[in-house]
């Protein structure tokens, strides 16, 4: 990766939006609350009870929220949502998620948008 992103696999040191074209999506929460946001979402991931489908996707949603990374989170949140669902179930190795989510990509930047204006990931899990 260092030959394609100068920083990656290392937290932003910046404040970052996520936007399309057309519209900003997502006002990321500030740099300096990444570490925390993210232990205390990988801290929930392995001591939550609720079903895979629900973390996968919660983590998923929170990840992106979160935006950890300066570029890539949304291969990364797709790549770690499959690797949930595959740690439950192998099955989910023959589903192309990223297709999927690609192929309704314009849904998929709105239901973020929704989320985050709503403060809350129903939307996204459902």
């Amino acid at each position: 990766m260092d030959e394609l992103l100068k920083n990656a696999g290392t937290y932003r040191k910046s404040d970052v939006g996520v936007g399309s074209k057309d519209s900003v999506v997502l006002i990321a929460p500030p740099q300096s609350q990444v570490p925390n946001l993210m232990g205390g979402l990988f801290d929930w991931v392995n001591k939550t009870e609720e079903h895979p489908l629900i973390v996968s996707s919660v983590f998923h949603y929170e990840f992106e929220f979160i935006h950890p990374f300066i570029d890539g989170n949304g291969r990364m949140g797709r790549f770690w949502q499959s690797l949930m669902l595959y740690s439950w179930n192998k099955y989910f190795s023959i589903i192309p998620i990223e297709n999927i989510i690609r192929e309704k990509q314009q849904e998929y930047y709105k239901v973020l948008d929704i989320c985050g204006s709503d403060g809350n990931s129903t939307i996204f899990v459902v």
